[in-house]
């Protein structure tokens, strides 16, 4: 009769391992006796609980080893409200006043909320035991802030010292501080605020005396990497999400 082994159907357990002559007949480590309450787990080398006790909010996973939060969390919803509001205020400005840019200005919006979202999807993953989507997460947000220090470095070396630039912020002091900070802080999409039209502000309405050199080729690069390094791990975990926990974790 076929034993079954780490999840395998084998013809004879290997050294240190023997059958347990119960169904399914599993190859086990010599001597293991599960005390009552208890059985032995699908490897054969350990016991597990025949009933867990999780608090409320948590509940067993499907390997029986332990408690995670039940479905139902909230977490994505402020997000999809806070973009549909961030829609909304955005349509606004480009109704009254047309210069407003509108892809420019929800790329930096919506870029306001990256950082922190890859963040809680690797804490999450961590809770429900999703290894690979945590590292993946994980992988995606030390790429996304290093995007942002690469632009910031490129922004302090060559935005700020373009010659209109530099004299437009010199009308506006306020951005001198914080379009870097957010820049390092949040996201390197933040750049695009200085030139977005949003409601016609004139901080949002930076000149360059040489744009393709000072701002949007460094703008791209940056954006190009970001295409590989931050976009391809969090598309891959995504993925994995859908297929591997259910919906409301």
């Amino acid at each position: 009769m076929p034993l079954l082994y780490k999840g395998t159907c084998i013809d004879h357990c290997p050294d240190k391992y023997e059958e347990n002559n119960l169904i399914p007949n599993q190859c086990v480590l010599v001597g293991l006796i599960c005390p009552e309450g208890f059985h032995v787990d699908s490897i054969g080398d350990g016991c597990i609980p025949n009933e867990f006790e999780c608090k409320v909010g948590y509940m067993i996973n499907s390997k029986n080893t332990a408690c995670i939060p039940v479905p139902g969390t909230p977490i994505p919803f402020p997000f999809l409200f806070s973009g549909l509001l961030m829609v909304v205020v955005v349509v606004d400005s480009h109704m009254k006043e047309k210069q407003t840019k509108v892809a420019t200005c929800l790329i930096f919006l919506f870029g306001s909320m990256e950082l922190l979202e890859y963040v809680l999807i690797a804490v999450f993953a961590n809770y429900l035991e999703q290894y690979l989507v945590m590292l993946l997460a994980i992988i995606a947000t030390v790429m996304l802030i290093l995007s942002n220090v690469v632009f910031g470095y490129l922004y302090k070396k060559f935005t700020i010292n373009d010659k209109a630039y530099k004299e437009w912020i010199r009308i506006n002091p306020k951005t001198r501080v914080i379009i870097p900070f957010l820049i390092f802080v949040l996201n390197f999409k933040f750049v695009r605020f200085v030139f977005s039209g949003f409601f016609g502000m004139d901080n949002c309405a930076a000149p360059f005396k040489e744009p393709k050199k000072n701002i949007h080729r460094n703008l791209k690069l940056v954006t190009y990497f970001k295409y590989i390094f931050v976009y391809i791990p969090i598309f891959i975990a995504d993925i994995l999400v859908l297929m591997e926990i259910e919906w409301g974790h």
